[in-house]
């Protein structure tokens, strides 16, 4: 099986079992969205939301707007707001710095 094949099958399933907290390190960050996108394409109510500092938050799918605020804390507070409010969604975030580091922000 290839590695593509194998990340892909590995994340459908992280997704649909509601894996709460899913980190992916890649230099390809378009590639992984793509593949991302094609997966919740595919998942019936359960909206992927994708965060980007220079577009905020939007439906992964769509690309519809969902949160003009840029800022990852912004986004963490939008994601705590729908969580309350709603079930089975993800949240996407990408360009996320010092999380790795034993920071304030992490």
């Amino acid at each position: 099986m290839s590695d593509t094949k194998e990340f892909k099958n590995t994340l459908t399933r992280y997704l649909k079992a509601r894996v709460p907290f899913i980190s992916i390190r890649s230099a390809e960050r378009a590639r992984v969205l793509d593949i991302l996108r094609e997966i919740a394409q595919g998942l019936n109510n359960a909206p992927v939301y994708l965060h980007t500092l220079s577009q905020g938050t939007k439906e992964l799918v769509s690309g519809r707007s969902a949160n003009e605020d840029r800022s990852v804390i912004g986004a963490l507070d939008f994601a705590s707001q729908q969580i309350g409010q709603r079930q089975n969604l993800t949240f996407v975030l990408t360009e996320v710095s010092d999380t790795e580091d034993d920071t304030p922000f992490s």
